[in-house]
């Protein structure tokens, strides 16, 4: 009840811009209110490194989260796991450590949940197709 205590990793994180980014940006896409901060603890400490070598290694361009349930994996390999709830995939532009001016522009987000299919029909539909037809900017492409 009241204020949430503040978890000891976030204090350091905040010194960190990218990993804050890399942060938010997963658990955005997967955390639900009830996961949010066991997902949180899991991926602030960046057990298997994927986070730290994403933001530091100049030849590792791909960090991957995937969510089953409360339990978090993390990689540098892209891969579509079956039992899986929920993937996101953060793709750096360019070759080089990611440094503050490089977020958000040249860091690409991509999340899937369920299948590859579906994921790719769902943004086709819910994000790309509305945003084609919109405006006087629109391609005028019908939506469906």
């Amino acid at each position: 009840c009241g204020r949430p205590v503040e978890a000891p990793g976030r204090a350091a994180m905040a010194e960190d811009v990218r990993k804050e980014f890399v942060v938010s940006t997963v658990l955005d896409a997967v955390a639900t209110a009830g996961t949010r901060d066991e997902l949180f603890m899991q991926l602030a400490s960046d057990a298997s490194g994927a986070m730290r070598a994403f933001l530091d290694d100049q030849t590792t361009m791909v960090f991957q989260a995937t969510v089953s349930g409360n339990r978090l994996v993390s990689s540098n390999v892209v891969s579509f796991d079956t039992g899986s709830s929920c993937q996101v995939v953060l793709t750096k532009l360019k070759a080089g450590a990611l440094t503050e001016g490089d977020i958000p522009a040249n860091v690409a987000v991509s999340s899937m949940s369920h299948s590859p299919i579906s994921a790719l029909y769902n943004q086709l539909k819910r994000v790309y197709g509305p945003m084609m037809s919109e405006g006087k900017d629109g391609l005028g492409v019908d939506a469906k």
